[in-house]
């Protein structure tokens, strides 16, 4: 059964007012692309991992400095590797996108703070006590 022109024009309304309430709502319905991981990355990463290990196998048999030079370039490749495959669309060093301040999250209740937690701990405390648990 095909849609008439009103509701095919109700119904991009509604897409786009979704769209403008809650983008990623929208892109998750509307099935966004995969995100592409950049293979280029991913190698240049794992050949410093494998070469960072050489090092500091080299290292422990010369001189200690060579290890730590291997451990840290066994760390940077891995820091890069993880961060490549997580966000694969932004360019390494790129800052993150940030929130705007009205954007937040309604806290839930295990967030609390400290003082309301240790309230909650004590009203369960009393009312096991009172049923005879």
């Amino acid at each position: 059964m095909a849609l008439t022109d009103e509701e095919r024009r109700q119904l991009a309304q509604l897409e786009a007012s979704l769209a403008a309430d809650d983008p990623h709502l929208a892109s998750t319905l509307r099935g966004a692309r995969p995100k592409r991981v950049p293979v280029r990355r991913i190698v240049v990463a794992t050949v410093g991992l494998a070469a960072g290990i050489a090092l500091l196998i080299i290292g422990m048999q010369t001189d200690p400095l060579v290890s730590v030079l291997g451990f840290l370039v066994m760390l940077v490749s891995s820091v890069v590797a993880v961060g490549t495959w997580h966000n694969p669309d932004q360019p390494p060093g790129s800052p993150r996108p940030r929130r705007t301040p009205g954007h937040r999250r309604p806290r839930t209740p295990h967030q609390r703070s400290g003082g309301d937690f240790m309230n909650r701990m004590e009203e369960r405390w009393r009312r096991r006590r009172e049923q005879g648990f």
